[in-house]
């Protein structure tokens, strides 16, 4: 899957090369919002922290386009556990999580002009990188994670020129665990983690500098 989406990032950055319209490169910062996992005997609770990425946009025509985003976050991970020896742990910290999501779809303008309204829709990999895994759940054998992932939000782009302008936007990313997170707990032995096939949300709100490539 990262090898289709790097083909294809590819083959959006040497279209403008090859003379065929525009492309919008868009740096940006946000507010990741974090997210709450069900786990067997309590919850896992991902902590909302700054998020930093790009997009690239291949602009088909005024109406389209095709979109590649980048994001990452550094968070903490915080558990409730009722399993916990002693009689359970509330708020106490599980890990520290890099979180990265690479996502290529597409993105719908509502109009043309200085102000370019739009949606957008994506489907990619979520990837989660652990560290400083408290010592009593190293136990269950913790270990990364990538996820096949979905996003979709809302936005806007503001021209001031030609070539420069801001992108404000919220968007919901969604990764999709068919067989667990690879968050263990549990007690005498046994682990338990998110049901299989089950998901949950997540989402960043943010903006950044756009710049426009192409005629």
């Amino acid at each position: 899957m990262i090898n289709k989406l790097l083909v294809a990032l590819t083959g959006i950055l040497l279209i403008p090369a090859l003379g065929f319209s525009q492309i919008d490169i868009t740096p940006h910062v946000g507010y990741n919002f974090g997210a709450r996992v069900p786990i067997y005997g309590g919850e896992v609770k991902v902590k909302g922290n700054t998020t930093y990425g790009i997009n690239i946009d291949y602009n088909l025509d005024r109406d389209n386009a095709i979109q590649f985003t980048y994001s990452t976050t550094i968070s903490t991970v915080k558990i409730n556990d009722y399993y916990y020896p002693g009689g359970g742990i509330s708020n106490g910290t599980f890990s520290d999580v890099l979180e990265n999501y690479f996502l290529l779809g597409g993105l719908r303008y509502f109009s043309d002009g200085p102000v370019q309204p739009y949606g957008n829709f994506n489907v990619g990999l979520a990837y989660y990188k652990f560290s400083n895994i408290s010592d009593y759940y190293l136990q269950y054998g913790q270990s990364d994670m990538t996820r096949f992932a979905i996003g979709f939000g809302l936005g806007a782009k503001i021209m001031m020129s030609d070539r420069i302008g801001i992108d404000l936007h919220i968007r919901a990313l969604a990764p999709i665990q068919w067989g667990g997170v690879g968050i263990g707990v549990g007690t005498g032995g046994a682990s338990a983690g998110v049901y299989a096939g089950s998901s949950f949300i997540s989402g960043d709100v943010g903006g950044g500098l756009v710049i426009r490539l192409g005629e």
